[in-house]
This record gives structure tokens, C-alpha cells and sequence, in this order.
């Protein structure tokens, strides 16, 4: 079995190369991975803090509230009528959203000088 150590200078041999492929696609995609992994964690995060929602609720909510805005509906009737459906709390939600949107802003941060 390989070591920490063996397995991160195994990732940072494969990013080296993915990087010299394109380096403006791996920043992309560099990115894509560090935003879906922030809000999985905020997520995992908010289930620790609030024990009677699941994950799987909190995903469910927020998917389906994207399905209605997408054909058209109000975010506001979208999430009373996501949460209210999947039981979750609206104002824990909108926070939720609130920090997606946040970490959003981190590409123009930490990521704006990548290439």
C-alpha cells in the first residue's frame, strides 16, 4: 500500500501533465472540482449542524428548486415550494445558496492567476 506521501506525488505528477496539456482548461477544470468540493463539504456540514435533515434532502431541495426556476418559476416560489416539498428549512437553504454563490467569487481570486 503506498504512503501519503507516495500517493500526493502521484497527483501532483498527474496534474503536472494535465496541466501542460492546457493550461487554461486545467484552471477550468481545477476550479469545477474545488467549487463542487466546497459545497459538498458546506453541505456535510449542514446536515452535522442540523441532525433532522439529510443530505439527500438538502440535494434534493436544491435540485429541484433549479428544475422550477429553469421553466420559468419565481427563486423565491421555487424554494417555498422545494423545501416545503422535500421538508427543509428555507432560510437554511438560502444560506446554503447564499454560500455556493460566495465561493463562486474565490475564481477571481484564487484562481485569476493561474494562466
Amino acid at each position: 500500500m503506498k504512503t501519503e506521501i507516495q500517493k500526493y506525488l502521484k497527483i501532483m505528477d498527474i496534474t503536472r501533465e494535465m496541466f501542460e496539456m492546457d493550461p487554461e482548461y486545467f484552471a477550468d477544470c481545477l476550479f469545477n472540482m474545488y467549487y463542487q468540493m466546497k459545497k459538498k463539504n458546506t453541505v456535510d456540514l449542514y446536515c452535522k449542524e442540523n441532525p433532522t435533515v439529510t443530505v439527500k434532502q438538502v440535494w434534493s431541495t436544491m435540485n429541484f428548486m433549479k428544475s422550477m426556476t429553469s421553466k420559468g418559476q419565481p427563486i423565491e416560489d421555487a424554494l417555498f415550494i422545494a423545501c416545503n416539498h422535500y421538508e427543509t428549512d428555507p432560510s437554511g437553504i438560502k444560506s446554503l445558496i447564499n454560500k455556493f454563490q460566495a465561493f463562486k467569487s474565490t475564481k477571481k481570486t484564487k484562481f485569476k492567476d493561474l494562466v
